[in-house]
């Protein structure tokens, strides 16, 4: 303890009292100016990125990022600087950053301005999400699994006995044939009522977890989908893909699945529409998704809270692979889902 502990006491505001503050931040601070040049960072984002401060001052901010943002930050930042447009400004978002051993780790972002009378400078306040990416994943990993097994239990378990009862039923038809004909046609309805069944219980196993997707990859998943929709619900369905389009990891792909089946039910539910578009696509360092549809649409994205809790996850199920979720009213009507990854990481290619 110290001797004196009026000595210790920093006024606030005073220049020592705001470096303490940096000092001791547990979050990620770091000052760039106008050109993105660094010009401090504190302790916590030594740490975070394994950088010493000398060997980062004066240098491009892009050293912290991996591409495609390291490609791209100059020019929002001086598009920003041209228009005043903010697209990061006074906003937090979830990107990817970049160690010094060439490591990349999910964090959180929020960017503010500042200035002085000579400059003025963009201040960045970063968290390392890592361990929080791992407990969300996985308890969406354990819920999956979950339901993976009750669809395996009901085409399996169920869906035997329930073969089982239509086979018997068959049998006795037949056997009925000769002698009372009203008995025979009602053990025919019992027959085709199982059929129904069997079908019914067949695309609740699916939905609770699509074997097409751990079979054959998202692109079947999606076609799968939407046969079914095409035929529960008769509407026009339309789907669209890249040629030459490339799997992506097994997390990525179901959570695209989670996102298109939810706004696909939305739209269904919600929007009587009389036609579906499902389109994706990816390029160099990005993935995108989109439904679309005819419905009776959203006048204003607002609305869209009040469709579904399932929105909320959907925008979850975004953040947890790096993407960002947009849901709006449709230029012609109807509704528009986006998902869009920019993430080499998560739509690599795995062949």
């Amino acid at each position: 303890m110290p001797d004196n502990l009026e000595e210790q006491r920093l006024e606030p505001h005073s220049h020592a009292f705001l470096q303490a503050i940096l000092e001791t931040a547990v979050d990620a601070i770091v000052t760039i100016n106008t050109s993105g040049i660094i010009q401090s960072l504190n302790p916590a984002a030594v740490r975070m990125f394994g950088y010493q401060t000398e060997e980062v001052i004066g240098c491009n901010v892009v050293i912290l990022m991996p591409n495609p943002w390291r490609d791209q930050h100059d020019a929002y930042l001086q598009r920003y600087l041209k228009t005043g447009e903010p697209r990061i400004i006074g906003t937090g978002r979830q990107v990817l950053g970049r160690r010094k051993d060439g490591s990349t780790f999910p964090i959180d972002l929020a960017v503010s301005e500042v200035s002085d009378q000579t400059e003025r400078y963009f201040i960045g306040i970063m968290r390392d999400m890592t361990q929080q990416r791992f407990m969300e994943q996985a308890l969406v990993t354990a819920i999956e699994n979950e339901r993976r097994e009750i669809g395996r239990d009901l085409h399996d378990a169920l869906g035997q006995i329930i073969t089982g009862i239509s086979l018997l039923s068959k049998s006795l038809a037949k056997k009925l044939t000769s002698g009372d004909p009203s008995l025979a046609e009602q053990a025919d309805t019992i027959a085709a009522m199982c059929v129904d069944a069997m079908g019914e219980t067949k695309r609740l196993a699916y939905g609770a977890f699509p074997t097409e997707l751990e079979r054959l990859g998202l692109k079947t998943a999606l076609m799968q989908l939407l046969d079914n929709i095409r035929k529960i619900h008769h509407i026009e369905t339309h789907f669209y893909c890249d040629r030459h389009w490339h799997p992506m990891p097994q997390a990525t792909e179901l959570h695209l699945y989670r996102i298109a089946q939810e706004s696909v039910a939305n739209a269904v539910k919600h929007g009587r529409p009389d036609n579906i578009w499902l389109r994706i696509e990816q390029q160099d360092y990005s993935a995108l998704l989109e439904v679309r549809d005819d419905g009776a649409g959203i006048q204003h994205p607002l609305e869209a809270g009040r469709i579904s809790m399932g929105l909320h996850i959907m925008r979850h199920r975004a953040s947890l692979i790096g993407g960002e979720f947009e849901i709006r009213p449709g230029n012609n009507g109807g509704t528009e889902v986006i998902c869009c990854i920019r993430s080499p990481i998560l739509i690599s290619n795995l062949k």
